[in-house]
């Protein structure tokens, strides 16, 4: 008569719960590989930088390409192996070999490859672990404006605000190119349409009523230096003409809604220009209930050479 042999329970038990823990096991592993992977738009942004430099001619470049293909691909390599201090580094390297204080010429090709660069370096400092970049962290990218006040009475307010890292673009208009230049939490408006764009942070302050509002005394500390031609401020860019109400019974055409025009004031982009002149302002807004409110606005100065 044929046998069987039938599998004791513990036996049974016993291979069940070691599959369990091995499926564990790899799930943990899986989970911790994914968290280390590289960030995809960091890699795309390298790739596309290598490209750009690949593709320039031989004296497009404010710098020879071959020591600036160099160090992205080191950068790259730092990067993908979880240093990211050490990419940053690379990439501080970088721009300053782009943007050195030594070149007097600027050109079209050379800001393109600082703000992609400077772009690159902030993307890895914001998409990283924070144990990767515990040593090369900057508080600052991100980050809104911070007010520290100092006194404050009916006589005399005292503050020291805070702003954040530039975050830069390469734009087009009118058949040139430009950089703009934004920071968290800050508007971008200008003095006059057509002159350069500049970041603006506004608060409103409350005054004692019969009181007269002055600004005594402005320290600005400057944080980042680097040249850029400033897009061009346009006030009522992506809104459509006043001249689509006119049209009651029918469409209006779609040229209505294109906008105004791009408006670019060479004035105000002449070298030794600075703007704005005060960088600081402050201007009576009006009352609430029995305060008077005073407008204060400050701006990133910017010089034209």
């Amino acid at each position: 008569m044929p046998s069987v042999t039938v599998p004791r329970p513990p036996t049974i038990a016993r291979r069940v719960g070691a599959a369990l823990v091995s499926v564990l096991l790899l799930s943990a592993s899986i989970g911790t590989w994914a968290a280390s992977e590289p960030d995809r738009g960091v890699m795309a942004d390298f790739t596309a930088l290598q490209a750009y430099l690949t593709g320039l001619g031989k004296d497009e470049a404010p710098v020879p390409t071959a020591g600036l293909l160099d160090t992205l691909s080191a950068a790259r390599v730092d990067y993908t192996r979880g240093n990211a201090c050490a990419a940053v580094a690379r990439l501080d390297g970088f721009l300053d070999e782009v943007a050195s204080p030594r070149r007097t010429e600027r050109s079209a090709v050379g800001e393109t490859l600082f703000v992609q660069g400077h772009t690159l370096r902030q993307l890895i400092l914001s998409t990283s672990e924070a144990e990767q970049i515990r040593t090369c962290r900057n508080p600052r990218v991100g980050m809104l404006p911070a007010v520290q006040l100092g006194e404050s009475t009916n006589r005399r307010l005292t503050a020291r605000v805070h702003f954040g890292a530039p975050q830069l673009q390469r734009l087009s208009g009118g058949g040139a190119l430009f950089t703009q230049v934004t920071i968290p939490g800050l508007d971008a408006g200008s003095a006059a349409a057509g002159a350069p764009a500049l970041p603006v942070w506004r608060q409103l302050a409350a005054v004692p009523r019969g009181a007269r509002a002055r600004i005594s005394s402005v320290r600005p500390v400057v944080s980042d230096r680097f040249p850029a031609t400033l897009y061009p401020f346009q006030p009522f860019a992506g809104e459509s003409s006043l001249d689509v109400d006119k049209f009651v019974d029918e469409p209006p055409p779609h040229d209505a809604y294109a906008g105004p025009a791009f408006t670019f004031d060479p004035r105000a982009y002449r070298p030794g220009t600075t703007i704005p002149t005060d960088p600081c302002q402050l201007t009576a807004v009006g009352d609430a209930r029995d305060l008077q409110l005073s407008h204060r606005s400050n701006a990133a100065p910017a010089s034209c050479r």
